[in-house]
């Protein structure tokens, strides 16, 4: 009988006690593993959105065990999930205080989960049925799809040529790829409104003496309006007017005292709108 294989077994790299003794050599190393391995967060809040975990759990009015939110999402896709799979995501994520989480000892199904402050901004609807107005979910889904990534993988190139990475990606500009793909368009708009929502609450609050002394307001490249729309909805007395590329304009939403116009603001902006 043949004698078995020595297994070579790397040895460790040195690392001196000087290096050792200086927690910013450590701190450096921790620091760039949080960046190699960034993207897991926002990928992982991407799945748990798309599974409807945070809508789950905002349901329940409480926190729910593992086994609770599986039969939940089994009930809504028909396709059972890994329970273990779906136990690796809801720890990795409440490690990072997206969800609440009371560890069961002796059997990981009865972990619970609830939400935190940050999973409640992705909770799409009430408990009552109505659209939550905390909902950070379109901008997530924008910003976590396919089309920013493969965007950054050229980001080197237009460094060593100049021009847009996505341009290199795809060749074209997201705004012709977002005029040729509706879909895509979609995504950006709704991510952007999301956008927009968020930080008009505050400021139509604290301009409140500038909007009050203005009668008409043109947001050029103001997207489907959700600017406007705020604006316009606390000052009753300001005519707004969006101006925007006409593939926006189109699926732009009927708005009370906001105008939608359609052009190109590097070609040519219509002395109608002053």
């Amino acid at each position: 009988m043949a004698a078995p294989t020595a297994i070579s077994i790397p040895q460790p790299t040195h690392i001196s006690s000087s290096e050792e003794a200086q927690p910013e050599a450590l701190l450096s190393k921790l620091k760039l593993y949080d960046i190699m391995l960034g993207s897991a967060k926002p990928m992982g809040l991407r799945a748990a959105v798309l599974l409807n975990i945070p809508d789950i759990i905002a349901q329940a009015s409480g926190s729910l065990t593992l086994e609770e939110i599986a039969a939940h999402i089994s009930a809504s896709t028909e396709s059972p999930p890994h329970i273990e799979y779906l136990f690796r995501l809801l720890r990795f994520l409440a490690s990072h205080q997206i969800f609440s989480e009371i560890p069961h000892q002796e059997d990981f199904k009865q972990s619970r989960y609830g939400l935190t402050g940050l999973s409640k901004l992705l909770v799409k609807e009430t408990s009552e049925g109505g659209v939550s107005m905390q909902n950070y979910v379109p901008f997530l889904l924008g910003a976590t799809s396919n089309l920013p990534f493969q965007g950054w993988l050229h980001l080197h190139e237009s460094v060593l040529e100049g021009g847009s990475a996505f341009d290199k990606a795809f060749g074209m500009s997201a705004w012709d790829y977002a005029a040729n793909n509706p879909e895509a368009n979609k995504t950006f708009n709704e991510g952007m409104s999301c956008d927009t929502r968020a930080v008009m609450a505050s400021v139509v609050k604290v301009y409140e003496e500038g909007f009050k002394k203005i009668t008409s307001l043109v947001d050029v490249a103001g997207g489907v309006g959700s600017a406007l729309s705020i604006i316009v909805d606390n000052y009753k007395h300001i005519r707004g007017i969006n101006f925007d590329l006409p593939r926006v304009i189109a699926t732009a939403p009927p708005i009370p005292g906001v105008e939608h116009v359609s052009g190109n603001m590097f070609q040519h902006i219509p002395c109608i709108l002053w």
